[in-house]
């Protein structure tokens, strides 16, 4: 049942009277899904009325950094299209800053159950496809910050096979995360240098592409637990070994698994176009890579060697403060040694543990 009145709905976001007003020739026939952050409809619009749609409503309002970042985007998506990357249409900010766009409606279909298990070709060929996606909208300047199974679209594709499209562009990053207020995307699939807001490229975005691999090809995901949990293992844990959870897996799959998890961006592959390649010699399937921009990424900072000794006796402390025993802790050395970043680190893992750290 429709809200009577416009203005904003209980769980936040405007309401579909709002939305039908506000964009003129817009008719909403059901809600299709809803997060914390979003909310998505079944529509039919203007001169597109033979055909449904999917719009996608923000339900809270973003940042004027946030819109203009939006906006940017999502102007590029609708510009240069890629088979790989879902259609939009049109894009805009409802009255209260709530960014919405509208966009090609994908049928509900379930990554996991389609891949079933062991489907190695099948998944060598959604990985393909979705790396081919990543190197488009990376091409052009945009890192999606949010990769993840539901972010990763299925239509059915000529000769029975699948078409994967990436989802989910703007409205992602338009909402603040809960430990600090720069981490974006989802903690379980979020890449160590945005957890720790370092300096950050579309490496980013390939470490999201290897934990959702991990999840497809072996059911275990290795940040699984709650926000905490998940960001534990991203600064400290180990990178699992995928042969150990299938043996049956190709090892040449393994490997670029495995390179896809280092918590040192400089460690992954330079680029979507060279994972792309890298997929394409494992599969033994031909790749044209003239069309790719086969770069080796922008340097950025590596993950801090030696630091193990200092970060230790900053969490001794923090133990010893929480037993009531406080002290003050100098932290100095030349500039550029990595001072501001081991703090940050401290800061992250303290929230972590449950302290407040200013």
């Amino acid at each position: 049942m429709r809200p009577s009145a416009p203005g904003r709905t209980r769980e936040g976001g405007p309401d579909l009277c709002s939305i039908e007003r506000q964009l003129g020739d817009v008719l909403v026939e059901g809600e299709l899904a809803r997060t914390p952050r979003a909310a998505v409809y079944r529509i039919r619009a203007g001169t597109m009325a033979d055909r449904a749609l999917a719009l996608k409503v923000a339900l809270q309002p973003g940042t004027l950094e946030d819109l203009a970042q939006f906006r940017h985007e999502v102007r590029l998506l609708s510009e240069v299209r890629h088979p790989n990357v879902v259609e939009v249409y049109d894009f805009g900010v409802l009255p209260g800053d709530f960014p919405f766009l509208t966009m090609e409606l994908l049928p509900s279909t379930d990554l996991a159950g389609v891949l079933g298990r062991g489907n190695w070709p099948l998944l060598y060929d959604l990985a393909m496809q979705a790396a081919a996606g990543l190197a488009h909208i990376h091409r052009h300047g945009v890192v999606h910050l949010d990769i993840k199974p539901g972010n990763l679209g299925l239509v059915p594709g000529e000769r029975d096979g699948w078409l994967l499209k990436i989802l989910d562009f703007g409205l992602a990053q338009s909402v603040r995360g809960p430990l600090d207020r720069r981490i974006r995307g989802t903690l379980a699939y979020a890449a160590p240098e945005i957890l720790l807001q370092d300096a950050y490229d579309e490496r980013a975005d390939l470490y999201s592409l290897g934990m959702t691999l991990f999840l497809l090809a072996t059911g275990e995901l290795p940040s699984a637990g709650d926000d905490l949990t998940a960001i534990r293992f991203h600064l400290e844990g180990d990178v699992p070994d995928p042969l150990g959870r299938r043996p049956d897996m190709p090892p040449a799959l393994a490997a670029i698994l495995r390179r896809l998890l280092q918590r040192d961006p400089q460690s992954r592959y330079p680029s979507a176009a060279r994972l792309l390649a890298e997929l394409g010699r494992a599969a033994g399937r031909q790749v044209d890579t003239t069309a790719l921009a086969l770069g080796e990424g922008t340097l950025l900072a590596s993950r801090m060697v030696g630091r193990q000794a200092a970060l230790g006796r900053l969490r001794q402390a923090l133990v010893a403060a929480a037993d009531g025993r406080g002290s003050t802790i100098l932290v100095e050395g030349a500039e550029g040694s990595g001072k501001s970043r081991l703090l940050r680190e401290f800061r992250l893992l303290a929230a972590v543990d449950g302290a407040s750290a200013s």
